[in-house]
């Protein structure tokens, strides 16, 4: 779909083997600049139960963030490579969710330009996620006429 070899990274939960009827929420994120962060809080904080324990998947593209995050400057709407990128995205849930015990909650944490097009995935017709956290948004002028 990409064409090109993407490098994933993924946090499984500590006690998933223990726990085989359990499922646990994934959380997807920008492998290059959000997984460490996200994955260090997501372990501490379910050890110590302030949060579920969680999946977090996150996916590399240090050398094509921002083709993949392009948003055409008249129409507002994502380039076609963007649109390839949130494709992929949810190609690689899918397979989490058949490869792993993941619960019915997905959540998707974007930083500057991965923020906006994370917003994106709000405009189609089935909605992917059930949480959007937006880290400084760099957000385009058709997603800030729609959500301001």
């Amino acid at each position: 779909m990409l064409g090109t070899e993407r490098n994933i990274k993924v946090l499984k939960p500590r006690n998933y083997a223990e726990n085989p009827e359990k499922t646990y929420p994934l959380i997807v994120v920008d492998g290059d600049y959000l997984f460490e962060p996200v994955a260090g809080n997501v372990d501490y904080l379910s050890y110590w139960d302030q949060m579920p324990e969680s999946f977090v998947l996150g996916i590399n593209q240090r050398k094509s963030r921002y083709d993949e995050t392009a948003i055409n400057r008249e129409s507002g709407l994502p380039e076609s490579q963007s649109t390839d990128f949130m494709d992929f995205i949810m190609e690689v849930v899918a397979t989490m969710k058949e490869e792993y015990r993941i619960a019915p909650f997905t959540v998707i944490i974007g930083k500057d330009v991965t923020a906006n097009l994370a917003t994106y995935f709000l405009m189609r017709k089935k909605v992917a996620f059930d949480a959007y956290l937006n880290i400084g948004p760099d957000h385009s002028t058709l997603i800030n006429s729609i959500i301001w």
